[in-house]
């Protein structure tokens, strides 16, 4: 009774909680990441950060605006609290959220005039008036105006600096205005670099055109640096040393060690690397959270219906097919300029778009210029398998395949894995082999909530699919004939297979 007891009594979550003063008022559990804070903040700095979804960025964006807003105010306790002796400074907090929701151009100019007013309001400030004579005819121009008439140095934050264009992907007009746009407003921030005390930009995408990643120095990319790999996220440290007692109660609820329940967090929730050395790691804060709340439903996929479909690879793929079901699970070489670079919008390649969106992660380096990509972790490959099963079936075909095998009727079984195989478009995904086939219906099979093997080798012999279906287990031999009469002989061989091994 008196385990139960501390278990009630433990410091809360701060899972969806964004706001950092709101955070720390509320006693909440903040993993200390203002040692990075103080490195970024001593010194004018101009900054940018790219993360998926759901990994702290307006947390990130949040702390630094507490920090130069209110000064120590609620950062007792914490690394930075020992070493910072800066003043105070005007904050404007922009958050590019605000004005993602448009279907023309003018709503979201009219959106993103909006949000700029309101920034500055909220800071305290307002924006001069309109001033023809004086060039002051557009909001974005008062902005300017409004940086130039203050007396200290002002500080910017710029949450999610890709929200707009990320809605547009598929729109490439609409895009090019927003894009357009978009340059003259962080025109300005270079224009007037000499004003600002700091600034610092998230977002997921890289874009090209936007004047923000050209000129001598205007922005510090961040984004692959091995010293900020863990500016985001947790570490194995971290999740031990701020969340241990949530970790003991979840392994009390699963019936594990806490040694047993940290290696199976691991496995599901970890393995996020970004940085460019491959030497860090860290567990995804959404899922580790939702997790350690929830214990008593287990390792369950929470990025998938949270994070994992972002618009900007939503509407990426509307105009782009996810690369063949056959690479799902290999590893994948890519140069590292190609995730350092930034591209023109038709310029998009898959690897950069899924790895900028957390699909894919950073395995290791080979030499000075290549990367080994893959799934960070089961979490995500659980996410990928359910990318690929949209992408190429229905929600009534993957249904009925579902019921078919947890049912354990074989007939029924063969005929959904037919439907399955027919509905595939062959332009996009030719099954022409065994090997796709085996792929193909893994991914799908997967996606329906089964762990899956594919080429299981033991004592025994080979097998080309095995499904766990909890209360069953089911072996699948897999033939593939260009014609009836090769049916015929196939399935003869693969029944001899089956009986051979039985």
């Amino acid at each position: 009774m008196q385990n139960d007891a501390n278990h009630r009594q433990l410091p809360s979550l701060s899972l969806g909680i964004s706001n950092f003063s709101k955070l720390r008022r509320g006693n909440k559990i903040y993993v200390d990441k203002t040692a990075f804070v103080y490195k970024l903040a001593r010194e004018e700095g101009f900054y940018f950060l790219s993360r998926p979804r759901r990994f702290g960025k307006s947390l990130l964006v949040s702390t630094f605006e507490s920090l130069f807003k209110d000064g120590l105010k609620d950062f007792t306790g914490l690394a930075i609290e020992k070493v910072w002796s800066d003043t105070t400074y005007p904050v404007i907090h922009l958050d590019f959220t605000e004005c993602r929701i448009f279907s023309s151009f003018g709503e979201f100019k009219q959106s993103f005039d909006l949000m700029l007013r309101k920034a500055v309001y909220d800071a305290g400030f307002a924006l001069p008036s309109f001033d023809e004579q004086a060039g002051l005819t557009t909001v974005p121009s008062l902005f300017e105006e409004f940086l130039k008439r203050q007396t200290k140095p002002t500080v910017i934050l710029i949450d999610e600096y890709d929200a707009p264009l990320n809605q547009t992907l598929n729109n490439k007009d609409l895009f090019d205005l927003v894009e357009n746009e978009l340059f003259k407003f962080f025109d300005i921030l270079k224009r007037r670099s000499s004003d600002l005390r700091f600034l610092f930009i998230t977002g997921i995408s890289k874009y090209k055109n936007l004047g923000i990643f050209s000129g001598a120095n205007f922005v510090d990319d961040l984004s692959l640096y091995t010293d900020f790999g863990t500016l985001l996220g947790y570490t194995e440290d971290e999740v031990k040393q701020y969340f241990f007692p949530y970790l003991e109660k979840a392994a009390h609820t699963l019936n594990l060690s806490p040694e047993a329940c940290l290696s199976r967090m691991k496995k599901f929730y970890d393995g996020y690397c970004f940085d460019e050395n491959a030497a860090t790691h860290v567990f995804t804060p959404w899922s580790t959270m939702n997790f350690l709340q929830k214990p008593q439903r287990g390792f369950q996929n929470y990025w998938y219906d949270s994070a994992g479909t972002p618009s900007v690879l939503l509407n990426y793929l509307k105009d782009h097919s996810l690369k063949d079901p056959r690479a799902y699970g290999h590893d994948i070489v890519v140069n590292l300029d190609m995730l350092k670079s930034y591209k023109q919008v038709n310029k998009l390649q898959d690897e950069a778009v899924l790895f900028q969106t957390g699909y894919l992660s950073i395995k290791k380096r080979l030499g000075p210029k290549m990367l080994v990509l893959n799934y960070p972790d089961e979490e995500i490959s659980d996410s990928m398998s359910s990318l690929y099963a949209e992408s190429i079936t229905d929600e009534t075909q993957r249904s009925k395949l579902y019921t078919s095998i947890i049912n354990d009727r074989p007939p029924e079984l063969i005929k959904s894995l037919n439907a399955v195989l027919l509905a595939i478009p062959y332009q996009k995904y030719p099954i022409d082999n065994e090997y796709a086939l085996q792929a193909v219906l893994a991914v799908v099979i997967k996606a329906c909530g089964f762990a899956v093997i594919a080429e299981h080798i033991n004592a025994l012999g080979r097998s080309d699919l095995e499904i766990n279906a909890v209360r069953r287990y089911l072996v699948l031999e897999l033939k593939f004939a260009r014609n009836d009469e090769q049916a015929s002989h196939l399935l003869e061989e693969a029944k001899k297979q089956m009986r051979k091994h039985l």
